[in-house]
């Protein structure tokens, strides 16, 4: 592994873990007078407006928690509340300035006379892609036409959240489909109201299929985790490597949560540190949960700030803009999903796409190679700059 680690960068002096653990409990205060300063001399604000802050704000606070679990050696635990930090993040980036959406409507096509039900579905769908193909009106924000069962006829749309009544040219701020979505969504309804033994006692079962129904479509559109990748890729808040970035990542931390081997500390700290020595990994997870605090402070402010610089042009940001400025010198060696990768991913990258020629398979030399692990790829980093030894 040498040869990859050769020309690998110098990470910035001030980047101990004191200085990091400084710098996020530094945020944690710095964003405590946030939501006065968004809605700071407003004459009027939108309900939607104080939804986000309280989403942003208690990300903080469960930030604020893994530090202090941190502290204690709990690694596993911190790499817990990050997964579901980075997920609601990436929401609250959707809710804030995801203007556009996609949504698939299930229209029950009822049949005329002796026509049996599928027929008259599909002579339906026959028409409407027709008229789509034709570009009648009305039907311009329909991208997909499919069908399920026998008289049901699925319709995709894509479309922009709502406009206030008097912005008829649509060039203010938008209240996205994704704040509805939140608002709407019960979980609740979604996973138990359909359990024989909860169920079976429902005086309205006909309601209860169509509240379920309902908030299945929900979940599967908005929060299932691989469309709310599409839907960041659809607003253009990722690109196709940005959202493989992004399912690193997630799938990283979620090997904390689900029960895997890499997310059982006394399994993971043996199976999951070789080449390197348990100690160094140990001393890796520290490092990295300090890492995605940071880089998740930062991404939280600037989703928060990007929004209400806008529709409040009385207050002053600059304060949370100098810190997202700090915290990201500060961590700029992680390679995370919207920053440049080092020196030393660009030389993993070479080597491996050199290796890849030498066997006989193509590869795309525009491409910087993403890592797998982001935890290996810190152990690398670290020993590659000698602040710790692999035999350690």
């Amino acid at each position: 592994m040498k040869n990859v680690l050769d020309n690998c960068p110098e990470w910035i002096e001030a980047m101990t873990n004191n200085d990091l653990i400084q710098v996020s409990r530094d945020t944690i205060n710095i964003v405590k007078d946030f939501e006065k300063t968004a809605l700071q001399g407003l004459e009027s604000i939108n309900l939607s407006w104080c939804v986000y802050l309280h989403l942003g704000m208690t990300q903080f606070d469960t930030l604020d928690s893994v530090i202090t679990l941190l502290e204690k050696g709990r690694h596993k635990d911190c790499f817990a509340l990050l997964r579901s930090v980075f997920e609601s993040s990436f929401f609250l980036m959707l809710m804030m300035h995801g203007k556009r959406f996609r949504e698939t409507r299930h229209i029950k096509i009822l049949p005329n006379g002796n026509e049996d039900p599928r027929t008259a579905r599909d002579k339906t769908l026959a028409k409407w892609e027709e008229d789509r193909k034709s570009g009648k009106p009305n039907y311009d924000k329909i991208v997909n036409l499919g069908k399920e069962d026998e008289d049901i006829i699925l319709v995709t749309i894509e479309d922009e959240g709502l406009y206030t009544k008097e912005d008829v040219k649509k060039e203010g701020p938008v209240i996205p489909k994704y704040y509805f979505a939140f608002d709407e969504y019960d979980p609740e309804t979604r996973f138990t109201l359909k359990l024989p033994s909860v169920s079976a006692g429902n005086p309205y079962p006909k309601i209860a299929d169509e509240q379920w129904r309902k908030q299945k479509l929900l979940y599967h559109q908005y929060f299932y985790i691989s469309n709310l990748k599409k839907n960041l890729k659809l607003n253009g808040f990722l690109n196709d490597e940005q959202a493989d970035r992004f399912e690193v990542h997630y799938n990283f931390l979620s090997s904390f949560v689900h029960p895997t081997k890499m997310g059982t500390t006394r399994i993971g700290e043996t199976t999951y540190s070789h080449p390197y020595t348990p100690s160094v990994m140990r001393i890796a997870r520290h490092k990295l949960v300090l890492l995605y605090v940071c880089k998740l402070q930062a991404l939280l402010i600037q989703t928060l700030v990007d929004f209400f610089e806008e529709v409040n042009q009385k207050s002053n940001f600059e304060k949370y803009k100098r810190q997202v400025v700090q915290i990201s010198a500060m961590n700029k060696g992680f390679w995370f999903i919207y920053n440049e990768p080092t020196a030393l991913d660009k030389s993993r990258s070479d080597y491996v796409k050199r290796v890849a020629t030498d066997l006989g398979h193509k590869v795309d030399n525009t491409v910087i190679l993403y890592y797998r692990n982001p935890l290996k790829r810190l152990a690398d980093l670290l020993i590659a700059q000698e602040k710790v030894s692999p035999y350690t």
